[in-house]
């Protein structure tokens, strides 16, 4: 049994006692629970840490797994650039980003490999991966590629064009091709934040930068296919409720535009609160706890997002997980199966525009004739006061 089933004590209980469809988990599949973006010293977390420290942590928590993504505009620095570091009895502390070995702290990029495969075992799954960060565009995580780039350097801030073309370009040939990415924190993006950690951004006119959210969520067909997840939770934000320009706020608006994104539930811890259980997670449906199980159910996009630990939920459509792409004939009857067994928790089935179109108490099963004005469902679960507990991946459905 999985770390994060291991975890969850009375949950595990209530969840176990439901009929297998209400608790989410398809033959052959297993629910995997961790949390995705997590920084240490090597960028701009903790001074004084290490990946190993964020890898110990979040397994002592009792997560399955950890995505490690460190800022890549740091990666060719020794420094740590947290803002303790103005301390002065802490300026010493990051001057180099590994207080146990500060030749790793030249070589951070392979280092943080190292310690990545160093917590993997067959209880737990570390991942590796860097956080592009463009105070311009917007922020994507990579996971599982070999090679990383700097938008400080790469031409990002001058347009969104040069990331897509290293993450569609052969890693053989120094590119990103065989990494998974997803949408960071969406939201506008700001004057003062073009100066590095936006220090000075508090005190800069509220002007908008143009090309804020990757453009606009901007469809580029050639990095579908591995552009894999939005984040829905991070920290205190919820992107997946209405907001002034989508009813499914950056989420629906990222699928309208034609991503076939998952849900992300993500920590972005800066101190050495790693993997605290009232933090966000993701869910990872997969055949079995590995590096490469993961991956594939990344890719497939077999994952949701909750906001904390141990929040289970589970949505099918036409008996197929979250991820699928389905293809029907128009008018076709859908058969719509979610549910949680969160106490007092609503269900909510939301399709193409944010639209609300289906909803109950725990649970929901119902039949949607396929249309072409309803190109995604995905289903969020609310508490009794209407806070958002977990978003599921989407299903895709195109009917002709």
């Amino acid at each position: 049994m999985a770390g994060g089933l291991r975890r969850l004590g009375l949950g595990v209980i209530v969840t176990l006692a439901l009929p297998a469809a209400a608790a989410g988990q398809a033959p052959g599949l297993q629910e995997f629970e961790g949390p995705i973006h997590e920084h240490t010293a090597y960028s701009d977390g903790e001074p004084g840490t290490r990946p190993a420290d964020a890898f110990a942590a979040v397994r002592g928590h009792g997560s399955d797994f950890m995505a490690l993504t460190e800022h890549s505009d740091t990666l060719q620095l020794p420094i740590v650039t947290n803002t303790k570091c103005f301390e002065p009895q802490v300026l010493v502390t990051c001057l180099f980003s590994d207080q146990e070995d500060e030749l790793d702290s030249l070589r951070k990029w392979d280092a943080m490999a190292e310690q990545t495969d160093a917590a993997t075992d067959a209880g737990f799954v570390g991942i590796r991966g860097f956080e592009w960060t463009n105070d311009r565009h917007g922020h994507i995580n990579v996971l599982f590629s070999r090679h990383n780039t700097n938008a400080k350097i790469d031409g990002g801030y001058l347009s969104m064009s040069f990331f897509w073309s290293w993450f569609t370009r052969p890693a053989s040939q120094g590119g990103g091709a065989d990494g998974l990415a997803i949408f960071n924190h969406p939201g506008r993006r700001e004057l003062g934040e073009l100066v590095p950690g936006g220090f000075i951004s508090p005190f800069t006119p509220d002007i908008p930068l143009p090309g804020s959210d990757w453009d606009d969520f901007a469809f580029v067909p050639a990095a579908d296919a591995r552009m894999v997840g939005i984040e829905l939770f991070n920290g205190g934000s919820d992107y997946g409720s209405p907001n002034d320009l989508h009813p499914a706020g950056s989420y629906g608006q990222a699928l309208d535009r034609g991503w076939h994104v998952g849900a992300v539930g993500a920590e972005d811890t800066h101190d050495t609160g790693w993997g605290r259980p009232e933090e966000r997670k993701t869910v990872v449906l997969a055949p079995a706890l590995s590096r490469a199980d993961l991956r594939d159910s990344m890719l497939a996009r077999r994952f949701y997002a909750v906001r904390h630990a141990g929040i289970r939920m589970s949505f099918t459509v036409d008996g197929q997980e979250m991820g699928s792409r389905l293809s029907v004939a128009a008018g076709d009857p859908l058969a719509v199966e979610a549910g949680t067994p969160e106490p007092g928790a609503t269900v909510e089935l939301v399709t193409s525009g944010g639209e609300v179109v289906a909803g109950g108490p725990g649970s929901l099963s119902v039949s949607r004739p396929a249309s072409a004005a309803e190109r995604w469902y995905f289903v969020r679960v609310r508490d009794a006061e209407g806070e958002s507990l977990a978003y599921s991946s989407p299903v895709w459905v195109e009917a002709g």
